[in-house]
């Protein structure tokens, strides 16, 4: 991944969680919209960064997994929510069970961990994770549905996507007296 496209990721993400963090003394109301609206826009950057970043890297086969999981995991999430029927905390509705704004935000942190790298993920997850929170604040999930949009965003991508490029090196090791092979790992 280009120097470039790794700091738009994690520029993105600072930004987006310093804004929501960093806003002063506020109503407790006002600062409960700036949390869930944070959380909002949060989990639509996160999907939509990954994908940018597969067409800035002309990753294709990257891409087509991104929409074939991306896809699959909408669908899931969304028809689990309909068929549970769990309230919501604040009783507006009955589709609480699981969050799809967490789900989204995770499924994008993931995609970016499993086709990328840990490396470049890691800031992606703690911004995945003030998505679970904001929804919990905000009075709009539980915090089970909030963990099972996580797990439901990172099981469908990694079962989806696939690692970019070479991710185990085999070598071989050539010696003054000895000789062999080494196999690293990259995560």
């Amino acid at each position: 991944m280009s120097r470039t496209a790794r700091l738009l990721l994690t520029g993105v993400t600072g930004v987006l969680l310093c804004s929501s963090l960093g806003a002063g003394p506020v109503h407790a109301q006002a600062y409960q919209d700036k949390v869930t609206e944070a959380g909002d826009w949060i989990q639509i950057i996160l999907p939509a960064g990954a994908f940018v970043t597969t067409l800035v890297l002309k990753d294709w086969q990257g891409s087509k997994e991104f929409l074939l999981g991306g896809g699959i995991n909408i669908v899931a999430v969304h028809g689990i929510k309909e068929l549970s029927g769990v309230g919501r905390p604040d009783e507006s509705t009955y589709n609480s069970f699981p969050s799809g704004h967490t789900a989204a935000a995770f499924y994008g942190s993931a995609f970016i961990h499993r086709r990328y790298g840990w490396k470049y993920a890691a800031p992606l997850y703690f911004a995945a994770m003030y998505v679970g929170y904001s929804r919990v604040y905000a009075n709009r999930h539980w915090a089970d549905d909030v963990f099972a949009g996580a797990v439901f965003g990172m099981v469908g991508n990694w079962y989806f996507t696939t690692p970019y490029g070479n991710r185990v090196t085999v070598a071989p090791v050539l010696g003054r007296d000895s000789y062999g092979l080494s196999v690293e790992f990259s995560f």
